[in-house]
């Protein structure tokens, strides 16, 4: 995808819960102007982590398009996700 214009990259670290079990996800994503103006195209790559004494890890890849749509830069998002999980074998 050729683009013209700014490429803005941001990394941000969310702390929360997934099924009761606190989750710490690091993640950085950018983005670039599409043609027609309105709207950018962007992807994301990260990692989430479980902070109980298993630390589990997910990564994770995102890629889509957000379009500003309406006064004070309200913004709607059209994604797909991609988690990977390995499984730890029990021994």
């Amino acid at each position: 995808m050729e683009v013209q214009g700014p490429k803005i990259e941001t990394t941000f670290r969310a702390i929360g819960k997934f099924k009761e079990t606190g989750i710490t996800e690091t993640t950085t994503y950018w983005s670039v102007p599409r043609p027609g103006g309105g709207a950018l195209y962007g992807k994301a790559k990260g990692i989430v982590v479980t902070n109980d004494d298993s630390r589990e890890i997910a990564t994770l890849t995102v890629q889509g398009v957000r379009r500003i749509t309406g006064p004070g830069g309200k913004v709607s998002f059209h994604v797909s996700t991609f988690f990977f999980v390995q499984l730890q074998q029990e021994s």
